[in-house]
């Protein structure tokens, strides 16, 4: 009569140890996610800082304005590098396919690239055949982006437009367009990237932006009047 009180508290105990030890890998698994999730957050924050561009301007008054605003998430695949080189100014303003972590990480690729070869003296058509070469490379084959690169000095604009959205050139009610001078990067192994200029005289202003900027501006989304205008 005894044996089989005790048989079953030990069948009782095995159960309560097993139930215990699941509990236990569960909270460990748990406190592993949220580690994860915040090592994400956080790296995140740090890319899209890195994503961005100081403004710059020069003792000749030339003003470059940046404004860097997700539109959802903290990341994405739009980014922007400013620079100077002597009396030059450099820009680069791009946009990377996908969204979340993965595409800000290659942004931020493409973008140091571009920047370091600019900064180098390399031609803008050079340096996009670089930054499309590094594209081409990605053994996902998905690797695409439209770019939009400028140097400015003594009043004269030097661009290459990569597929990317056109820029656009204002001088009081005048809009001149900045189209593509060639293909997206990553999408041909050899393409022809050509160079254009246009002179950039004092009173003019000239836009360039992602197409976030159509999902960020208006009434559903986070960007309001003031800030587009300045």
């Amino acid at each position: 009569v005894a044996v089989v009180p005790l048989l079953l508290s030990l069948a009782w105990i095995r159960r309560f140890n097993h139930l215990a030890g699941l509990i236990e890998a569960e909270s460990d698994y748990a406190q592993r996610q949220r580690e994860r999730a915040g090592q994400e957050h956080e790296l995140a924050g740090r890319i899209a800082r890195r994503l961005d561009a100081p403004n710059v301007e020069t003792p000749a008054g030339l003003l470059l304005r940046t404004l860097y605003h997700p539109a959802e998430g903290v990341v994405g695949g739009d980014f922007l590098g400013t620079g100077t080189a002597g009396d030059e100014v450099l820009f680069v303003v791009g946009d990377v396919i996908g969204h979340g972590l993965d595409a800000a990480i290659n942004a931020l690729r493409v973008k140091d690239l571009v920047l370091t070869a600019m900064l180098t003296g390399a031609p803008l058509p050079a340096v996009l055949a670089l930054a499309n070469t590094h594209l081409c490379a990605d053994p996902s084959g998905e690797a695409l982006a439209t770019v939009f690169v400028a140097r400015y000095g003594s009043g004269v604009l030097r661009y290459v437009n990569a597929g990317h959205l056109p820029g656009h050139l204002f001088d009081g009610g005048t809009d001149q367009p900045l189209p593509p001078s060639g293909p997206l990067l990553g999408l041909l192994d050899d393409p022809t990237y050509e160079e254009r200029q246009v002179a950039l005289e004092p009173g003019f202003r000239l836009v360039v932006y992602t197409d976030g900027l159509l999902d960020a501006y208006g009434r559903l989304g986070g960007l309001g009047d003031q800030e587009v205008v300045e």
